[in-house]
């Protein structure tokens, strides 16, 4: 350890795990862990999640810590289920093997900036209320060469989007479309027991976001913590908002309606106990819940999804609960398939 780097007395004694998980995940994997153990604030613990790899990343982690001498950095491998969990499934049990106070998420491709866990550290201590914060990243091609973009700009998150997600407003915005990473967090120990188990409908990072922002304390940085590795083989990547892009959105099926169906209602499940009094909330979600099972019931028909469309439209409902507003109502229309 450099005499730069923070130890976990001098941070309050809070240890900080950092959840990794991994699928496949040669030759990236290594610049990811030798960024983790490289950070100015350090963590206690890596506990690798692996699903399942055949390409001996497991190995090739525990290579890199050896290397880099991380004594003072345990490495916990999570065993393998018999099958293979998936991300959400397998974030989950890398989550619930951490015993960190204060908890990061790192996927298998992607490099750190040095300075991130002291960042995102300073960021949470400046709010006594904030249990999540979440960052900006730079997207980067396979090599790490910059692609010239950043994420929240890719993905058309402005500033009073980013600085909704930090306020009282951060559920809504949420409700419409998450544009927060998992591999950006870091929250603290209370959230992970709140929010687990993840309902099987949501993405993990999206749930832990929602989560805490029915606490009011999600918290939202733009700087660059992150470089985020574009390859080809990511489980979610990030396209450019071109035109052409947009115009491939609004023709293509891409049924979304049932999914977001499902995942209302598993969050009006778990609102009684997430829920810390803030009575909008339900009904936030209960009209995000209308919306979503209104535009799974559009025809297959062009012609009949018109009216249905339109009074969506005149209601606001595309408005509030849409991630690109009216946009998603002309791709529904347009759409050659279920929606």
């Amino acid at each position: 350890m450099t005499a730069s780097q923070v130890t976990a007395q001098e941070h309050g004694r809070r240890t900080i795990s950092i959840a990794l998980c991994t699928y496949d995940g040669m030759p990236y994997v290594v610049d990811q862990v030798r960024s983790i153990l490289e950070q100015t604030m350090p963590p206690d613990e890596v506990v690798l999640a692996d699903d399942g790899s055949a390409d001996g990343t497991v190995d090739a982690v525990r290579e890199a810590v050896r290397a880099a001498g991380g004594a003072d950095v345990r490495l916990r491998v999570v065993e393998a289920a018999d099958a293979p969990l998936g991300v959400a499934a397998n974030f989950e049990r890398a989550i619930a093997a951490c015993s960190g106070d204060l908890i990061l998420l790192a996927d298998q491709d992607d490099v750190w900036r040095p300075h991130k866990i002291e960042r995102l550290v300073r960021e949470l201590d400046s709010d006594p209320s904030a249990v999540l914060v979440a960052s900006n990243a730079r997207l980067v091609g396979p090599g790490g060469e910059p692609l010239g973009r950043d994420l929240f700009g890719t993905l058309g998150a402005g500033v009073d989007e980013l600085r909704s997600l930090s306020g009282p407003e951060a559920l809504a915005v949420l409700l419409r479309g998450n544009v927060l990473p998992g591999m950006t967090f870091l929250f603290v120990r209370a959230l992970a027991d709140r929010a687990l188990p993840i309902p099987p409908s949501w993405p993990h990072d999206s749930w832990l976001a929602v989560v805490a922002a029915t606490a009011a304390g999600l918290r939202v940085v733009d700087d660059v913590l992150v470089d985020y590795r574009q390859h080809g083989r990511n489980v979610v990547g990030v396209q450019e908002r071109t035109p052409g892009y947009l115009l491939r959105r609004l023709v293509r099926s891409t049924p979304t309606a049932h999914a977001k169906s499902d995942r209302m209602r598993a969050l009006l499940a778990r609102l009684p106990e997430l829920d810390e009094g803030h009575g909008s909330h339900r009904e936030e979600v209960r009209g995000s819940l209308a919306f979503h099972v209104r535009r799974a019931r559009l025809r297959r028909s062009r012609l009949l999804r018109a009216g249905p469309v339109a009074r969506l439209v005149l209601v606001g409902s595309y408005t509030r609960y849409a991630r690109n507003g009216r946009l998603d109502a002309v791709r529904d229309l347009l759409a050659t398939g279920p929606v």
